[in-house]
């Protein structure tokens, strides 16, 4: 984990955006996508290191992070951790 936050804390701009359209899916029906979609400079997303550990005691194998998306002129919370595996 170490080696790779570096790698993920900072700012990314979703330049291009995939979604893969699925009849079953609850997602598509809630934007009303009727076929495959690609969205062009859909938003910016800001990843920052958890303020406070999610976890305890605390996993080092695990990373938690807190960001922002901003789209359009809204700003939404994100929240995920990622978890090392050896392999």
């Amino acid at each position: 984990m170490t080696e790779l936050k570096p790698q993920i804390v900072g700012q990314w701009h979703l330049r291009q955006v995939q979604i893969h359209h699925k009849k079953s899916s609850y997602y598509p029906n809630q934007v009303r996508l009727a076929k495959d979609t690609t969205f062009q400079n859909l938003a910016t997303l800001t990843i920052v290191s958890a303020a406070a550990p999610r976890t305890a005691p605390i996993d080092t194998r695990r990373g938690e992070y807190d960001g922002t998306i901003m789209y359009k002129s809204k700003a939404y919370s994100v929240q995920f951790d990622l978890l090392a595996n050896p392999e």
